[in-house]
This record gives structure tokens, sequence and C-alpha cells, in this order.
């Protein structure tokens, strides 16, 4: 709980513990967390990971993150989590 927002844009799909990121975010923010990941699958080779809207929300449940809007939009998904 050491900074009011964290960002992760364009992060997660290149790590191979996705959650951890997640896990560490919540733990440093106090109020908010904003993630962005690919819309789609591309042929980026350094991206290792894809996530679909349910997924990311099902991953961010997961981490205990319930107040979480997404804006979907034509080349990333954009979640706002607030805590």
């Amino acid at each position: 709980k050491s900074v009011d927002i964290v960002i992760a844009s364009e992060i997660l799909e290149h790590l191979n513990e996705p959650f951890k990121c997640i896990l560490e975010s919540v733990r440093i923010a106090r109020k908010y967390i904003i993630i962005t990941v690919p819309a789609k699958p591309d042929d980026n080779p350094q991206h290792i990971q894809y996530f679909r809207i349910k997924d990311m929300l099902q991953l961010l449940e997961k981490a205990g993150l319930k107040s979480v809007k997404v804006h979907p939009n034509a080349n990333y998904n954009l979640f706002m989590i607030s805590l």
C-alpha cells in the first residue's frame, strides 16, 4: 500500500507468471490498478500469454479484486480496478 495507482500497460502478456504481477500490484496499490492487454492474439513472439476478457476477470477475481470496469478496444482491453 505504498502508491495510489499501479499501471501495468502491455506487460502481463510477456510474463510466465502474470498472476504474481497482479498480486504484487494489489499489495502495493492503495486506490487503483490499471491493466491493459492486447485485445486479440498477434504474431509478436514476445507475447507468451493471451487474455480473453473473461479469463482476465477470473484472474482478477482470484486475486480478490471485485470492483473491475472493462473498457474493450480494437487493439487492447483496459481493466480499471478500484480498491
